[in-house]
């Protein structure tokens, strides 16, 4: 598998809250950061639980990515 067949979630702030989104579509709404980037880091390893692999994209409130953690082959685990 390559990185385009990685599942990857972002947490994100946006105008009505944070939310988890997979391929541009929104999976979850949360009303604190920590919760939307523990529902990411959750969905992320899910994927690599199923036989895949999963990744979570953490932004910052101003969009800058501040950590990715990557689950399945070849993954390194958290960095950022």
């Amino acid at each position: 598998m390559d990185e385009k067949s990685r599942e990857i979630f972002h947490s994100f702030l946006t105008v009505n809250g944070w939310v988890v989104t997979l391929d541009g579509k929104q999976m979850s709404h949360h009303k604190t950061q920590a919760e939307s980037e523990a529902a990411a880091i959750v969905a992320a390893y899910g994927a690599y639980e199923r036989g895949g692999l999963g990744k979570a994209v953490l932004h910052e409130s101003d969009g800058w990515i501040r950590e990715e953690r990557s689950y399945g082959k070849g993954s390194k685990g958290k960095s950022g």
